[in-house]
């Protein structure tokens, strides 16, 4: 018969996996949302420069807000994993089973280890935010810049000007979260 607290601990890990998984989809609900929503703006954007050349600099905001909500998941997820590994593997079970050789759910140690090797976290996590969030935004916002340099947008001048720093600033807020992400993953 299992004890009491052993059943607390197993609730716990199970409780907190499923924390882990639920982060993991709403990650991926977040890359779908950005995908369609910037396809479809920029399928728009296509149709018309002359009448549509704003939309480039709505585009980084919504990569901006999608891409800080999937880092911040990201980093949840990776702390719930290290909590995982260092406190209910590494201490609780150990602990209530009598041995720290035991790591029946050893997953976070497993991967933590071959982390180990490598020295740096998933290179999906590491990237796929740069990639997928940052270099589009860049894109859009130099695609504005070279349509306004050319005439081809309906504000010109100082209010032109001001425009690309407003689609600069997403840009700056998704790198300084990425920064901090990659950091946090990359020290543990």
């Amino acid at each position: 018969m299992v004890s009491d607290e052993l059943q607390a601990v197993i609730s716990e890990y199970q409780m907190l996996r499923g924390e882990i998984q639920r982060r993991s989809t709403d990650q991926m609900h977040c890359l779908m949302a950005s995908v369609a929503s910037v396809g479809a703006l920029i399928s728009l954007t296509a149709q018309n420069p002359n009448k549509y050349s704003l939309i480039l600099i709505v585009i980084p905001w919504i990569l901006a807000v999608f891409g800080i909500i999937w880092l911040d998941h990201n980093r949840s997820i990776f702390l719930l994993g290290q909590y995982i590994r260092d406190e209910i593997e590494g201490k609780k079970l150990p602990k209530l089973l009598g041995s720290s050789e035991i790591r029946w759910m050893g997953w976070q140690h497993y991967i933590s280890r071959e982390r180990e090797k490598k020295q740096s976290p998933s290179y999906i996590v590491s990237v796929l935010p740069f990639i997928y969030f940052i270099i589009p935004s860049i894109v859009c916002v130099v695609a504005y810049a070279i349509l306004n340099l050319s005439g081809y947008t309906s504000v010109h001048g100082l209010a032109g000007l001001g425009l690309f720093l407003i689609g600069v600033i997403p840009i700056v807020l998704l790198l300084h979260s990425w920064y901090i992400s990659y950091g946090i993953t990359r020290k543990n």
